[in-house]
């Protein structure tokens, strides 16, 4: 039986300088949860670890973070017609 490696099993790749890289859906469902965590700070009469206007402006950095990887993401996808324009006829 063969063992895989954690990086393997967490779907990240390393490069050859042992930089690792992460799927950015990963990354952005990372971020999108951790809004998620902070939002429910302070819900059952627990003491907030921030004020709610420090906290909405935390909140909203993740969210546009994870929007603008999205975005990125999005904008170097090859849609099918641009596959077709490339095409050498």
């Amino acid at each position: 039986m063969t063992r895989s490696t954690p990086e393997t099993r967490l779907g990240v790749a390393r490069d050859a300088d042992g930089a690792l890289y992460i799927p950015a859906q990963q990354v952005t469902g990372l971020l999108r949860g951790l809004v998620g965590q902070f939002q429910d700070w302070g819900q059952d009469d627990e003491q907030p670890v921030l004020d709610q206007a420090t906290l909405h402006l935390v909140t909203g950095a993740l969210l546009d973070a994870a929007d603008q990887i999205d975005v990125e993401c999005i904008s170097r996808t090859p849609t099918q017609q641009s596959d077709q324009e490339g095409e050498q006829p």
